[in-house]
């Protein structure tokens, strides 16, 4: 079994587990042990279990804090996976090894997926390291290996950050959205009986209250999404803006369909001259292998029609993102038929930014509660047109409220990020 390559002050470590699992640390014979399980590298899961990491140490909690996490996170972050093995306070690293990617597909292809990853891998890893309490960071791929079989056979206390209720703000009318809301209900109710799960952790508070009717016997807590923030007031610009006096639109994050990426580079090709002048944009994030080819040809098309576009295709850190947000005039957060929430909403707020973004769900009822920008049907490339039209005519968006965002970006930090999640675990005051 090859260790983590590329990385030689974690191959040079040899005692690990048979099978799947590269073991880092050893564990000292604290009674609490406290496992972070997640199987994904990108977007948001590098941030949330680095906050966790920082604020297990923090806290100065007793125990043990076990990260388990796929190889294949060491090699996209080595930054962290160092910190995380070196930084101490009572953190121990597990790489697993041979974890498939969740590609998109058919949806029994994605629900065939979980079910032979998520439940099997969970298994696999409270049997080799015996924790006491354990977090997964995307529940909401292993409702059904909770709803069937997925037993441990010891005492455990299990929680699980869920992303996509279909209540609240998340609450989709029409027949459609209605039948796949109460199909998302029943396998979640299905999963809440298996003994093992006892707190949901909810990144949309409007969907507690549904949640908590729903799961009589599993406690749902809200709990912030959050962003480390930049300190002091918003800085104002350096040198980053465009040429000529055009305003900066951004896209950041994993650029694929349901970011709106292609949405975006479809809508720049599409601006009338005029506009088009005005106007500037730069997509920053990795791009998945799958959608690269689509992307590229709508950023060359986006560019013959002379639009000016650029593009990043790599991970940007918190402090990265914030720079590029400083030199904005607006972010685009055009999710494609996405109800749950996005923390480039907490992103811009901090950065002082507003958003043109999607109508639907968590994040266009953010931004009109909290006054962050504008919504728009994402879906349609008409309407962003039209959106971006109005930018360049009026230089701003309108619907932005500094003092609301401020107070917004606020309530979503790190430090109540994860002291929320210890204190619903039972492990902190």
């Amino acid at each position: 079994m090859s260790g983590v390559r590329g990385h030689p002050s974690i191959e040079a470590r040899r005692p690990r587990f048979a099978g799947k699992f590269t073991r880092l640390r050893s564990r000292d014979a604290s009674p609490t042990r406290l496992l972070l399980f997640d199987l994904y590298s990108t977007g948001h899961h590098p941030r949330y279990l680095d906050h966790l990491v920082r604020g297990w140490r923090a806290e100065d909690l007793a125990g043990r804090l076990e990260v388990a996490v796929p190889e294949a996170f060491a090699r996209a972050h080595p930054a962290l996976a160092e910190e995380w093995e070196h930084g101490g306070g009572g953190v121990s690293v597990t790489w697993l090894e041979g974890i498939p990617e969740r590609r998109p597909g058919s949806p029994l292809g994605l629900v065939a997926h979980d079910l032979r990853v998520h439940g099997p891998q969970l298994r696999l890893a409270v049997e080799r390291l015996r924790p006491s309490h354990c977090l997964h960071l995307y529940v909401d791929h292993a409702q059904l290996s909770l709803a069937t079989r997925l037993r441990f056979g010891r005492p455990l206390v299990l929680a699980g950050l869920y992303f996509r209720p279909a209540a609240g703000d998340a609450a989709a009318p029409g027949l459609g959205p209605r039948v796949r809301r109460l199909r998302k209900e029943a396998v979640l109710r299905l999963a809440a009986r298996n003994p093992h799960l006892e707190t949901l952790f909810c990144l949309d508070p409007s969907a507690v209250a549904a949640l908590d009717r729903l799961l009589p016997r599993v406690r749902v807590v809200a709990v912030p999404d959050p962003v480390e923030q930049p300190e002091g007031s918003h800085p104002g610009r350096g040198s980053g803006r465009p040429e000529g006096g055009r305003l900066l639109v951004t896209l950041f994050g994993v650029l694929d369909e349901r970011k709106g990426a292609h949405r975006l580079l479809d809508a720049a090709a599409a601006l009338p001259p005029q506009a088009s002048d005005r106007l500037s944009f730069v997509l920053a994030g990795p791009v998945p292998a799958a959608e690269r080819e689509r992307l590229l040809a709508g950023l060359a098309r986006a560019r013959t029609a002379g639009a000016s576009v650029s593009l990043d295709d790599r991970y940007l850190s918190e402090a990265e993102a914030f720079a590029l947000l400083r030199e904005a005039d607006a972010a685009a957060v055009l999710y494609q038929r996405h109800l749950g929430s996005s923390n480039v909403l907490v992103h811009a707020a901090a950065a002082g930014v507003p958003v043109l973004a999607c109508r639907e769900g968590v994040v266009g009822a953010h931004v009109r509660r909290h006054s962050l920008g504008q919504t728009v049907d994402a879906t349609s490339t008409e309407a962003v047109v039209a959106a971006l039209v109005r930018i360049a005519e009026q230089g701003a968006l309108s619907g932005f409220d500094p003092q609301r965002a401020r107070a917004f970006a606020g309530a979503n930090t790190p430090a109540a990020f994860a002291g929320t999640i210890f204190r619903g675990l039972g492990l902190a005051g």
